[in-house]
């Protein structure tokens, strides 16, 4: 339960919220990690951190609360003007502010061995 409070508090979320976004926070904290990512526990403090592997960074925000948040803001954005339309514009949204690096990748890619 106190995993769940703190990171619906990285959400941004308040208790107000909870009965319509709490959900979010559960998924989030029940879904891997990206490839690159790990966690591990503080010893001193027994904090969870994230290891950027790729970046060769660390942090004590989840890589997935980013994404999270935005789905969040999405819900408070639906709410406050609900549209039959809303969820098909926000999937426009979404699609044409990641088309460009979509765009940019060439993978897959493979190694020397062909894997």
């Amino acid at each position: 339960a106190e995993a769940v409070a703190a990171f619906k508090e990285q959400l941004g979320l308040n208790q107000e919220e909870d009965a319509k976004f709490g959900w979010i926070a559960e998924v989030g904290l029940q879904s891997p990690l990206p490839p690159r990512w790990t966690s591990h526990a503080d010893e001193d403090s027994g904090f969870i951190y994230y290891v950027d592997h790729d970046r060769q960074t660390s942090s004590w925000e989840n890589p997935l609360v980013p994404h999270l948040r935005r789905i969040v803001e999405i819900g408070r954005t639906y709410l406050k003007n609900p549209t039959v339309t809303f969820w098909e514009e926000q999937k426009g949204i979404l699609w044409h502010q990641h088309k460009h690096g979509l765009d940019c990748w060439h993978g897959p890619f493979t190694d020397p061995e062909g894997r």
